[in-house]
């Protein structure tokens, strides 16, 4: 299956609320739609752990950002031979920090599902008319972005 083929797949499956939890059981059950996930994720701006040192104020250590990642503050995913990558959304580079609306949807969202599927929530609407939750993030909508966040936690339920 292309990435072509993953994204119609996904809008395909984001019209309604029955859908969403439909998504979310896929995520959970089909190992090659989480693989899909991660090549959508892959697709977007992202950061390494040693690009990290340079776009965070304090420059911190792998260290420092694992103990982020386990915190749940920022969001990352493991691919063979660079290590962690934490997509560009959840940090605020011209401030050199973790955007704090991220951090806090993050912890929220790693109540209930894992790396990919938080990223693939964050990367996809819940409908062809609904903006996603990163350009709600984006757009400074906090308000909209938890709510939504909220919504989806419930669903896992």
């Amino acid at each position: 299956m292309s990435l072509h083929d993953c994204r119609e797949f996904c809008d395909s499956r984001r019209a309604t609320a029955a859908d969403r939890v439909a998504e979310s059981a896929l995520l959970d059950v089909h190992p090659q739609i989480k693989d899909l996930a991660r090549s959508l994720i892959l697709s977007q701006r992202h950061f390494t752990t040693n690009d990290l040192k340079v776009v965070l104020a304090g420059h911190p250590t792998p260290d420092n950002v694992a103990r982020m990642r386990d915190q749940g503050k920022v969001v990352g995913i493991k691919v063979a031979q660079i290590g962690f990558v934490f997509p560009a959304f959840q940090f605020d580079v011209v401030l050199g920090r973790v955007n704090p609306s991220a951090a806090l949807i993050n912890r929220l969202l790693r109540k209930r599902a894992g790396p990919e599927e938080m990223l693939a929530w964050w990367c996809g609407a819940s409908s062809r008319s609904a903006p996603s939750p990163t350009a709600l993030l984006a757009s400074g909508r906090a308000a909209d972005l938890m709510d939504r966040a909220a919504t989806y936690v419930k669903m896992k339920r």
